[in-house]
């Protein structure tokens, strides 16, 4: 059930800071910077962030897990910024 899944999450993960969610996801996503000009994260859609992320994961050097993460992180700002 749910219960389980919280007592797997990492504790160390867990903050009750809002500016310090999306820290390590920001780092990553400056990455993606290395080899283009970085996106801004309204350049396009929520919808359209995933299949991106898919498509850059391996050219980006992220885990599959990296690129998920990153992936929602692009979601929730995108979303947010407008």
């Amino acid at each position: 059930g749910l219960g389980d899944v919280y007592k797997r999450q990492d504790k160390k993960r867990l903050t009750n800071k809002k500016d310090s969610l999306w820290v390590e996801e920001e780092s990553l996503y400056q990455r993606c910077g290395s080899c283009h000009h970085l996106h801004d994260v309204k350049e396009f859609t929520a919808n359209q962030w995933p299949q991106i992320m898919k498509t850059m994961q391996n050219n980006a050097g992220f885990t599959k897990n990296e690129a998920k993460n990153v992936s929602v992180f692009l979601q929730y700002k995108s979303i947010q910024e407008k």
